[in-house]
């Protein structure tokens, strides 16, 4: 007697973090971890990262990372498709690391090559001082305020399920605001395999 368990595909990404433009900022790196339903898993690669610092050339304002993403999803489900999250921190006038700006997009639902500009969004400041000091909400805030009935992964930085909301809703409220001219770059490789498990069971 023979019974099936559900299909299962996976979902191999690989690709970079090309770079971003900030007018107003230099010597700026990157977090990035990714957000995915229920019924997905990682089988191989890292769930979250983190880039080099990277500065302004004298020939260019763009800055450039070129961090490479390379990472397979199982799933059963194709509800709750993967996201990117990325988050970026330079140094504030005291030299310390504050957030610049924060970023989602899907991971590409079609195979083949992708590039990605996505629009960076910044929190507003909860009082006066941090207009100045630009020390902003944290990231598992701001992760807090998109997913309240989310998991978490981890306090400070990442998720491990839910679903990011779409950027043109992430500035409804008073949380955060859409930063002007600043943009991530993402390039991706999209591959897909399909497998049809069977399980084979014997009575004696």
């Amino acid at each position: 007697m023979a019974s099936s368990n559900p299909s299962l595909f996976l979902l191999t990404v690989n690709g970079q973090i090309e770079g971003a433009n900030f007018p107003e900022y230099d010597s700026l790196y990157c977090k990035y971890s990714y957000v995915y339903g229920h019924d997905w898993a990682i089988t191989t690669g890292l769930e979250e990262g983190i880039t080099q610092i990277t500065c302004k050339s004298s020939l260019s304002q763009t800055l450039v990372w070129n961090f490479p993403l390379e990472t397979t999803f199982k799933s059963t489900n194709p509800s709750g498709w993967p996201q990117i999250v990325i988050s970026v921190y330079g140094p504030d006038v005291f030299g310390n690391d504050v957030v610049r700006g924060y970023g989602a997009t899907h991971i590409p639902i079609t195979p083949g090559q992708h590039t990605k500009t996505i629009p960076m969004f910044v929190p507003e400041p909860t009082w006066r001082l941090q207009k100045f000091t630009g020390n902003k909400s944290s990231f598992s805030r701001f992760c807090h305020r998109l997913l309240p009935h989310h998991h978490q992964r981890h306090e400070e930085d990442g998720l491990r399920h839910g679903t990011v909301q779409p950027p043109d809703c992430w500035w409804h409220g008073r949380f955060l605001t859409p930063a002007s001219n600043l943009f991530i770059h993402l390039y991706f490789n999209a591959y897909f395999y399909i497998y049809i498990l069977l399980q084979n069971s014997f009575f004696q």
